[in-house]
């Protein structure tokens, strides 16, 4: 029914019994609502918030007048700590604004990376309310970006009277400095754009106008932050694979062709790594990690499948910016058919620990690497046992799992293995090092039984050229391009399975950018580069080690 100008509705949770209060306003929308209830996957630091505050209009025509202009170019605000000022702006006082900003600004060890005000060509804005907005923010060092949003919707009369409102309220404040890619610069205080985030139709004339100006509005104001507020605008657009892709083929594309850098404070993850196999070696092999400063941090998933290697599962000390994230199962190759009871009762005691602490450093991530391997010297039964208890498990702690198979005959059968423990279409499995060697058919009906699934690619996949093998893998990651980035984890296996195209050292993150641009290479027709499918890897290793 209709509502008051603000309320408040009791929303409960059925499966928790938690009940959490919504505020509502006479504007709001369904859509506000699941908004407001959905939280931030992409919180850091429960303690530590950076937040752009967001500022929008009514539009004097129908449709929304402010699509996201947030670090992402898709309708919703949700995957990002975004604080959006109450509606009815331009109704607002002086005093409204400061409080409202205030408000935000008082939030335990809260960051305003950024103000952004929407106007569309045909909204109410109100160039008053504006200047004491801009005093507000830029008293406080708050960068600010004024965006005409739906820039096609009005006639190019309305868009220019917006733009040129703009600019003239920001040289109030600031000297125009340059203009590029659109983007009107301001110094470090403040720059304009106009933006469409949405496919843009006009029926009678048969034009469609393709999303424009959202990359270039996250870059611009990406270049105009300082050192400390430009990392956290990073982590704020981390999951926009969409920009940091076109962002990074723009720039190799003017520079050098080879799509191959990556930029400074994104972060590399390694999707399974054995640490404790080379502690001795750690020093000298980590190269990128002595970089001082650091200009990135990394993530490794140390996979610990050896049941002597349990007792030291976080015994590594790394600076700050490296983080460790332990798995801990049963290799097939390392493990006493006589023992096998006992190293089980050790591994649920283990988890049972792990699930147990509130301290996340000395969390497990996953069960594995388990499975089922050729050269093992175990027959396949016990294999399959020690499989078959890991699953169940991995299934009682709500836990991922690593898989590990070596001999394409046994691929089937570690395949039909899952299927009779796991009947949770959604559970989150990881198949390890998949290469020329691997039984391929069965990987697709892997995939296809368990979408929440991702195959490992190492240095291995490099292995064999020339060969009818490699030519027939080489072939199949083509075939799957259009989808792989989605389903696909880069590991290094380190020490193990080095790429053949890296000489010297083997540094971890060094090698998984060279299987990167192996794979970059290997699939030519694709619009993904090595940066891009970096960032997907990244991507998905979050996801599966919900880390």
């Amino acid at each position: 029914g209709e509502l008051m100008e603000s309320a408040t509705i009791e929303v409960r949770f059925k499966q928790t019994g938690e009940t959490i209060s919504v505020p509502v306003s006479s504007t709001s929308t369904m859509k506000d609502i699941i908004k407001y209830l959905q939280p931030s996957t992409h919180e850091t630091d429960a303690s530590h918030e950076s937040n752009a505050v967001l500022c929008t209009t009514q539009s004097n025509t129908e449709g929304d007048s402010t699509p996201a202009i947030s670090p992402t170019s898709s309708d919703t605000l949700k995957h990002y700590p975004m604080s959006e000022l109450p509606k009815g702006f331009e109704r607002w006082t002086q005093e409204d604004i400061r409080g409202s900003l205030e408000m935000i600004l008082k939030k335990p060890k809260s960051d305003v990376l950024c103000m952004i005000y929407c106007a569309s060509p045909s909204s109410s804005a109100n160039t008053e309310q504006i200047k004491w907005l801009l005093k507000e923010c830029m008293s406080k060092q708050i960068f600010c970006a004024l965006v005409c949003t739906n820039k096609w919707a009005g006639s190019r009369e309305q868009r220019d009277a917006v733009m040129k409102d703009f600019q003239r309220l920001l040289e109030d404040r600031h000297p125009k400095t340059r203009e590029e890619n659109d983007v009107i610069y301001f110094g470090n205080m403040g720059l304009c754009t106009a933006v469409n985030s949405e496919r843009f139709i006009i029926q009678e004339l048969n034009i469609i106008l393709q999303p424009s100006g959202i990359d270039e509005l996250i870059l611009g104001i990406m270049q105009s932050l300082d050192d400390e507020k430009l990392a956290q605008w990073c982590m704020l657009a981390f999951e926009n694979k969409s920009f940091w892709k076109n962002l990074i083929s723009s720039y190799c594309d003017k520079k050098c062709g080879q799509k191959v850098h990556i930029p400074p404070y994104h972060p590399i993850y390694d999707g399974h790594i054995h640490l404790n196999q080379v502690a001795t070696k750690i020093q000298s092999d980590f190269i990128s990690l002595k970089a001082i400063p650091a200009i990135r941090e990394y993530h490794f998933v140390n996979n610990n499948h050896k049941p002597d290697e349990w007792s030291a599962l976080n015994s590594f000390h790394f600076p700050p910016h490296v983080h460790i994230y332990p798995t801990i199962g049963i290799h097939p190759k390392y493990f006493d058919p006589q023992d096998v009871y006992k190293i089980l009762d050790n591994l649920q005691n283990h988890l049972e620990i792990s699930h147990h602490t509130s301290n996340p450093k000395n969390k497990i991530v996953a069960v594995g690497e388990c499975g089922l391997d050729e050269t093992a010297m175990t027959t396949i039964d016990h294999q399959l046992f020690v499989l078959e208890k890991q699953i169940d498990l991995a299934n009682r702690f709500h836990l991922p799992i690593v898989i590990h198979c070596r001999g394409p005959h046994l691929y089937q059968k570690l395949f039909d293995c899952l299927k009779s423990r796991i009947s949770e279409k959604k559970f989150p499995l990881h198949w390890h090092c998949i290469n020329s060697n691997s039984n391929l058919h069965t990987i697709d009906l892997f995939l296809n039984q368990y979408p929440n699934s991702y195959i490992g690619l190492n240095g291995s996949i490099t292995y064999g050229k020339n060969t009818e093998k490699f030519h027939k893998f080489e072939n199949w990651l083509i075939n799957r391009s259009p989808f792989l980035s989605e389903r696909l984890i880069f590991e290094t296996d380190y020490p193990y399975l080095s790429p053949e195209n890296l000489h010297g050292k083997y540094d971890p993150p060094t090698a998984l950018i060279a299987t990167a641009m192996y794979l970059s290479k290997a699939i030519t027709d694709s619009e993904e580069n090595t940066y891009s499918y970096i960032h997907s890897s990244n991507i998905n290793i979050k996801s599966m080690y919900n880390l």
